[in-house]
């Protein structure tokens, strides 16, 4: 019923248009989906762009938690990733430190790995190399908070889509609107997955 999403610029929502697509963002059609089954979901996005971890915790964790959701979706690393200070183990205990207080009060939690950019564009070396190689650190960062908090995982960083430059705005870091529909679905995706398997049996 209280859908909150945390995190930097990917979770803000930034995108370019992208032709046959609506210009919605991947959280706002998430949030489209729950409303079928829940019309009175309320739905804050916190996320705000060029935030590293450490800085979105210090600033949306307590309004998160003051919001009192029942899923929350976690997005940020990507600008760590970037920085020339990058280190996987302090992204991941920033990350734990919003995840775990989250979870304690009662919410599931939504993560997703990273598209794979460098798949759809050729990169200069080092740089291509060196990006693909955080990338993977980063996304083994996500799935194991993933996996000790129980939460949802969506993957992307495997997805075919990963190497069609068609789903990235002009940026190259940012999906388009066309992307922001493949990580909405694969996120709806994966929550089905789990509400399929709390289910009582017959």
């Amino acid at each position: 019923k209280r859908f909150a999403v945390v995190g930097d610029s990917v979770a803000e929502g930034l995108g370019e248009p992208a032709d046959g697509y609506e210009s919605r963002d991947w959280h706002s059609r998430i949030a489209r989906a729950l409303r079928r089954e829940r019309p009175e979901l309320e739905h804050l996005n916190l996320g705000t762009r060029y935030l590293r971890a450490g800085e979105v915790r210090e600033q949306q964790l307590e309004p998160a938690l003051d919001f009192e959701p029942d899923l929350v979706s976690i997005v940020c690393g990507g600008n760590d990733m970037l920085a020339e200070d990058f280190d996987p183990a302090a992204v991941r205990a920033e990350i734990d430190a919003m995840a775990t207080p989250l979870r304690e009060s009662g919410a599931e939690l939504l993560f997703c790995t990273m598209f794979a950019i460098f798949r759809a564009i050729e990169m200069q070396e080092p740089y291509g190399s060196r990006l693909a190689a955080r990338q993977h650190e980063l996304n083994e960062v996500i799935r194991d908070l993933a996996g000790g908090h129980d939460a949802v995982l969506a993957e992307f960083f495997d997805h075919p889509a990963s190497a069609d430059p068609g789903i990235y705005s002009s940026d190259l870091m940012h999906c388009n609107m066309r992307g922001h529909a493949i990580a909405a679905s694969g996120a709806i995706e994966a929550l089905g997955a789990r509400l399929r398997s709390s289910e009582p049996q017959a």
